[in-house]
């Protein structure tokens, strides 16, 4: 069915919104079962049957309702994953947030941890985890270590030791205490740790440098995501890497497949696939950030033109501001604290980092030339002292506390406010 919209001096004809909103989800099919997989983890299991069986009523009339079921495939999914295991096994603690803990095989309770994976020694008191010792786990593979080994030995200075294997290996307890609150006081602190961003760098580093060697980039994209996933595997696939590393890689095979597919569909499938590993991913702050960041860089980013103030500016900017619209409710709930300056400082220490990234692996590529790591210095001298530079600027940081309710109807209602705002600029440019 169609209607009639006067506009000017003629008639616009369109689809009925339900019409359009049906191609909207056939289009989207992956990102709305991701949302919906993710609704059903959040909400408890009995509330999960609920709308379960109304999918099954109402599925005769209309197939659409079937995407009900996936809140109760979701729910089911981290009931399992709470209840699975044995109680001979040793205690294997895992903290989503702080204030609840996750006993594999024994249940959700409150705990005073900070996020992370712990091996624990205690006792359960009702609803509560009475923790005498805790250790956390981490593990650091072989080669990492020879590679941490061949880095020392081979820089100029100190400064690029620690900042090269907090870059590029994840190990930055040896960094300087100045260094480290400088960049946690820019709010650059999240570019010391390895993430989704390292992920993605590293993903334009090897796409780069395969450019020398391999014209069609469809195979390029392909093989940079199988380098991707080698470092993956080689750190120990922490969760952030793991994520960045399933986006690029359902990203790659879709473009070898020549398949025109939403980026949005892209995001929803790695976060299917991240959530069916791991449940309580959903309850972390770095799954929720990255993630956020993500579809606020591509719901709300358009390109500019060509021009070198677009590319070179204007873009950076609005990407660094898209994402941060997502992103800043989400540290203050978890945080209680966010840094407005980063959307000016990371237009400038992102590319960077890039830079600093790129020159690490040309590094360890042609370690048997001297420039080259003589260039890697003078990169981390000046990520390190344009950091040290903005640190300087009276511009404190925001300092305060949301609830969880706040932060989703804020993001429901940002997104609203970008889709109404969208449809006026296409309305008015008609």
């Amino acid at each position: 069915m169609y209607h009639r919209i006067w506009k000017g001096s003629r008639f616009l004809d369109g689809p009925l919104y339900f019409d359009k909103l049906e191609r909207t989800v056939r289009k989207y099919f992956p990102f709305v079962l991701a949302l919906l997989f993710f609704t059903g983890i959040l909400m408890p299991i009995r509330a999960s049957i609920v709308p379960g069986i109304l999918a099954l009523v109402l599925s005769i009339r209309s197939r659409w309702f079937l995407l009900l079921l996936v809140p109760l495939l979701g729910g089911l999914r981290f009931y399992l994953f709470v209840r699975s295991g044995t109680a001979g096994e040793p205690m294997r603690v895992v903290v989503p947030r702080r204030g609840m803990a996750i006993i594999k095989g024994m249940g959700i309770y409150q705990s005073r941890l900070y996020p992370g994976i712990y091996e624990v020694e205690g006792e359960i008191e009702g609803d509560s985890l009475l923790i005498r010792k805790a250790r956390r786990v981490e593990t650091t593979t072989s080669v990492v270590l020879k590679i941490d080994e061949f880095i020392r030995w081979r820089v100029i200075h100190p400064l690029d030791y620690y900042m090269v294997r907090a870059l590029l290996l994840g190990l930055r307890r040896e960094l300087p205490r100045d260094v480290r609150e400088e960049f946690r006081r820019t709010g650059n602190f999240h570019l010391l740790a390895i993430s989704g961003l390292h992920t993605g760098l590293l993903f334009l580093v090897f796409s780069f440098l395969l450019s020398f060697l391999i014209p069609a980039l469809r195979w390029r994209y392909f093989i940079a995501s199988i380098l991707v996933g080698l470092y993956a595997w080689m750190i120990s696939f922490p969760p952030s890497v793991l994520r960045a590393f399933l986006f690029v890689l359902v990203y790659s095979i879709a473009r070898l497949l020549e398949r025109r597919t939403p980026a949005l569909n892209i995001l929803g499938l790695a976060g299917i696939i991240t959530l069916l590993i791991d449940p309580s991913d959903a309850f972390r702050a770095g799954f929720q950030l990255s993630y956020a960041a993500t579809f606020g860089i591509l719901y709300t980013f358009r390109y500019g033109g060509g021009t070198l103030l677009h590319r070179y500016v204007l873009d950076p900017l609005k990407v660094a501001i898209s994402a941060q619209l997502y992103s800043t409710p989400i540290l203050l709930m978890h945080f209680h604290q966010a840094y407005p300056f980063f959307f000016f400082s990371s237009l400038i220490t992102v590319p960077l980092t890039f830079i600093v990234i790129l020159s690490s692996v040309l590094s360890l590529a042609l370690f048997f030339l001297p420039p080259v790591w003589a260039f890697l210095h003078i990169c981390v001298v000046l990520l390190v002292g344009v950091v040290h530079l903005l640190s300087g600027l009276p511009l404190p940081p925001v300092n305060f506390t949301l609830s969880a309710p706040v932060v989703v109807s804020y993001l429901i209602i940002l997104t609203a406010a970008i889709h109404l705002l969208r449809r006026w600029i296409k309305i008015r440019r008609i």
